[in-house]
């Protein structure tokens, strides 16, 4: 898990104008959108993407998203 990196997705709905952010872990930024697309509402969409510079590691059980592929669908580096 070394290699995974903290990022914040800002979301909003356009349709009520809320705007919210979320943390996740992934390798890279395009993986992050993956990971928040698991805890995004209907209608969301994502408007920003940054890196946590700096950030500890998060423990694994700590309830971040985590980006998968096909292959590893919870791909938390195994």
């Amino acid at each position: 898990m070394s290699n995974l990196r903290q990022f914040t997705v800002t979301l909003d709905d356009p349709g009520t104008g809320d705007v919210r952010s979320v943390i996740v872990q992934a390798r890279t930024k395009v993986q992050s959108q993956d990971a928040a697309s698991k805890v995004m509402r209907p209608g969301e969409r994502i408007i920003d993407v940054a890196e946590i510079k700096g950030a500890s590691p998060a423990p694994p059980d700590a309830g971040l998203p985590f980006p998968g592929t096909q292959t590893h669908p919870d791909d938390r580096g195994a």
